[in-house]
């Protein structure tokens, strides 16, 4: 693993999904909001970039890009959460 460009990636990744849900919520921040915030972010990312790379580069069975799609849904969904609880202060 290269630990700069991974912490320099992380920390744009979670700047940018902050900004964007800040501008998501529009005042109105919530574990419900966060969640389905998070939703979606993890299905571009998970399932449609997923499968753009799977149509391209075919590293991964189609099996394993399901399993990492429904890990960013997941994950992104905790994020959204995280998000609004920290937005509603």
């Amino acid at each position: 693993m290269l630990l700069l460009p991974l912490t320099l990636g992380c920390l744009i990744m979670a700047y940018l999904f902050s900004s964007i849900y800040e501008k998501w919520g529009v005042g109105s921040y919530n574990l419900s909001s966060g969640f389905n915030f998070g939703v979606l972010i993890g299905l571009f990312f998970g399932a449609g970039i997923g499968l753009v790379m799977y149509g391209t580069e075919m590293r991964i069975t189609a099996t394993g890009h399901l399993v990492d799609a429904v890990f960013w849904v997941v994950t992104y969904a905790v994020s959204g959460m995280m998000a609004s609880i920290v937005y509603k202060r």
